[in-house]
């Protein structure tokens, strides 16, 4: 096994050929013959997989791409639905980077795979299209796949997609009240002390303006991939879509900590005639306006 000059360890083509075997077990009502064919395709696929970046392959790596691959149950019947008539869905299972949807377009159009996932990254960075690219692949996705009944798919763990976008859902809530409940207290300390109404100068008091924009995008973004995150992609990107969420909840904390800051000095700024006459704190001023 192997191609190239990379080879699979002696664990790694036995952990494959057990897979293979309990395919085979539940192809029982195929004959001899497609039986083979059909696991020489998956053996070859597999290994594709594996040595295509001219690297050996990690065990974690093998188990993922498998798991990616569905049991061997589900994996024997979507080479039985083969054998029959494509069932009429856009999804393209065997040939997806994340849940087979462009791949399933694109054979719908007989066009290139690639050019569908293309374009659809173009049109992402088209201002305030990601999320709704993000929310329209997931419907997509949910209706083709309930539309079919699952029927040659791995099966969609409803209670996982739930529980990961309910953590995402708490983790945003929690985050956007903390940055409130710090900008309320700055406006009510600053009529404590001051006994007049915060005026934030220039820009420095944006993240009251933006609380809600940016709490929206987080979620907007945020939900849709939790979702796709816990859905059966493709081995290659599970792992991934689960830290671009995290990565994506890191800068959205990040933002609302630089603007919890900016309001602080916003309101140093704005009283900054009513403080005494201090060298370093006049520098620090002039640094700030």
């Amino acid at each position: 096994m192997g191609r190239g000059n990379v080879e699979l360890t002696e664990g790694q083509q036995r952990r494959i050929a057990r897979y293979l075997r309990e395919v085979g077990e539940h192809l029982h009502d195929l004959p001899g013959d497609q039986r083979e064919r059909a696991l020489s395709r998956l053996n070859e696929r597999i290994e594709r997989e594996l040595t295509r970046t001219g690297d050996p392959a990690g065990d974690e790596f093998l188990d993922r791409l498998l798991a990616g691959y569905g049991t061997p149950a589900s994996q024997a019947l979507r080479i039985a639905d083969a054998q029959d008539p494509e069932p009429a869905t856009f999804l393209a299972w065997n040939n997806r980077l994340w849940l087979g949807v462009c791949a399933g377009i694109a054979r719908h159009f007989n066009l290139d795979p690639t050019v569908v996932r293309v374009l659809a990254v173009l049109l992402g960075f088209i201002p305030f299209v990601l999320p709704l690219l993000l929310w329209a692949y997931l419907g997509f996705f949910v209706y083709e796949y309930y539309t079919v009944q699952g029927r040659g798919l791995d099966r969609v763990d409803a209670f996982k997609v739930l529980r990961s976008g309910g953590a995402l859902l708490g983790i945003a809530i929690l985050l956007h009240a903390v940055a409130r409940f710090f900008l309320f207290f700055i406006d009510y300390a600053h009529v404590q002390l001051m006994r007049t109404k915060l005026v934030y100068p220039a820009d420095w008091g944006w993240l009251t303006e933006y609380t809600g924009t940016l709490f929206f995008f987080a979620l907007a973004l945020g939900v849709p991939l939790t979702a796709i995150a816990a859905m059966p992609v493709s081995a290659n990107w599970s792992g991934t879509l689960r830290k671009t969420v995290q990565a994506g909840l890191a800068i959205y904390a990040v933002l609302l900590c630089l603007g919890v800051a900016c309001a602080i000095v916003g309101v140093v700024l704005a009283n900054a005639g009513q403080m005494p006459d201090t060298p370093g704190l006049d520098a620090i001023l002039d640094l700030a306006r």
